[in-house]
């Protein structure tokens, strides 16, 4: 047999890292972006067959008394909107309803009159299939329900 010359010390079987090695870390806040007449919320990873409730502040133009159309959008409902430390706090219930990436759109009004001014929000999500892992969820959404899931194994014969 012929001898090893492989030098297994530890000086050479250490793996360094540098500070920036290309790749994102996860963000642990909601990001949004206000612009004149829309916010863009990046909501991070999210699961289906559960529902979500999101809360975020948004800073913009419209007056302190503004609501929402409970009708506009069905996986996504605008639950308070109230006026905090000169922004709007926004809490809403969002339903992934399918895979990979989503973007659902709500508008909010002045209350005054629903013709006057508009701001519309544009919620961004990646969505992980069932059995595809479980996301960290961002600060400010918290899972209100977990949906049961039809297509598993168990079966739903009772016996005799």
């Amino acid at each position: 047999m012929a001898e090893d010359n492989l030098d297994y010390s530890s000086e050479h079987s250490k793996v360094h890292f540098t500070e920036d090695s290309g790749s994102k870390t996860h963000e642990p806040e909601i990001r949004v972006q206000c612009l004149e007449d829309h916010a863009d919320i990046h909501l991070g990873w999210l699961q289906m067959k559960h529902i979500y409730r999101v809360n975020f502040d948004i800073d913009t133009d419209l007056c302190e008394d503004i609501d929402s159309d409970p009708l506009e959008n069905l996986h996504a409902k605008v639950i308070s909107v109230k006026w905090k430390d000169g922004k709007h706090s926004v809490e809403l219930d969002l339903e992934p309803h399918k895979e990979k990436l989503i973007k659902e759109k709500l508008t909010l009004y002045e209350r005054k009159a629903k013709s006057a001014k508009k701001f519309e929000l544009i919620l961004h999500a990646r969505v992980l299939g069932v059995g595809k892992g479980t996301p960290s969820l961002k600060k400010g959404i918290k899972i209100i329900k977990s949906m049961r899931d039809e297509e598993s194994d168990q079966s739903d014969w009772q016996g005799f």
